[in-house]
């Protein structure tokens, strides 16, 4: 029997599904042998029209808040003063939403938006990082050349 489960889209590579939008999708979708496929998904709050979705771009809502990766990862740092001497302040804690020297590792921009949104968080508070690996090559002058291996959010973009 096949059903529908709530997923959560992890970036904006379709123009009408922004990161962070909640759909329905087939809980087949999330099954080891379908990331190579596309699947019919639906707005979770008006399931009126249908997108073609792939389940790499798609975070299961089951596991919102359940996994903090170690090499790319989106966090949510408390906004401070520019020159402020202070250590920088994360949210620590993503359930109580407690503020920390460590901070909680969101797995992709769409659950950070997601969240901030749920749980009605004030953006104006808070400055989205991304942290990701660099690795170096050489260049074809010979000297070292930075190659980031995590997209960079753009400046214009922002949490609304």
């Amino acid at each position: 029997m096949i059903r529908s489960v709530r997923a959560i889209v992890r970036e904006p590579k379709w123009p009408a599904l922004a990161a962070g939008t909640l759909v329905l999708v087939s809980d087949r979708a999330f099954e080891a042998d379908a990331q190579q496929r596309v699947f019919p998904a639906t707005l979770a709050t008006t399931p009126t029209e249908i997108y073609w979705a792939n389940p790499e771009n798609l975070l299961p809502y089951s596991s919102f808040l359940r996994r903090q990766p170690t090499s790319k990862f989106w966090m949510l740092a408390w906004k401070q003063p520019l020159l402020s001497e202070g250590a920088m302040v994360f949210l620590s804690d993503a359930i109580k939403q407690s503020p920390g020297p460590k901070p909680f590792r969101f797995e992709s921009l769409g659950e950070v938006l997601y969240y901030v949104l749920e749980y009605r968080l004030d953006p104006q508070k808070f400055k989205i990082c991304c942290v990701g690996d660099i690795a170096f090559a050489r260049g074809s002058d010979g000297g070292e050349v930075g190659h980031q291996t995590a997209k960079p959010m753009s400046p214009t973009q922002e949490v609304k």
